[in-house]
């Protein structure tokens, strides 16, 4: 399973694109876990919170945040104008109008950081911990 972790990438890549405050991204992630624990021959009962320390992964809700706040950061400071325009427009005015701005605002809000740009590795590893 872990394999199957590491080489989803592709589709972790396009999290961006993913409105992470739907329903049914939490539905996916409780899917994920219980793939996990059958996979590894835990009991169905394992709590949730024990995966990601057995694993050495971060959950995967927290991973596809990470990303999309890696991504907002790229566009935001990205060499073409017009990226960078349309990407601080979409967070800072367009806001819940925009999906960038709703992942922005589901990010800050799910790490209680002030700033997209403040999500990091180390952020939501302390987050998760």
């Amino acid at each position: 399973m872990l394999v199957i972790l590491e080489q989803r990438a592709l589709v972790l890549d396009a999290a961006f694109l993913l409105d992470l405050d739907h329903p049914a991204i939490n539905a996916f992630c409780a899917t994920w876990r219980k793939g996990l624990r059958r996979v590894w021959g835990v009991p169905y009962c394992t709590h949730s919170s024990l995966l990601p320390v057995m694993s050495s992964y971060l959950p995967l809700l927290d991973e596809l945040c990470r990303r999309t706040a890696l991504f907002i950061k790229r566009c935001l400071e990205s060499d073409s104008p017009i990226v960078s325009t349309v990407a601080r427009y979409g967070i800072y005015y367009g806001r819940m109008n925009s999906h960038l701005g709703r992942n922005a605002f589901f990010c800050c809000s799910r790490y209680d950081v002030t700033d997209v740009l403040s999500v990091t590795r180390h952020v939501v590893s302390h987050y998760v911990n």
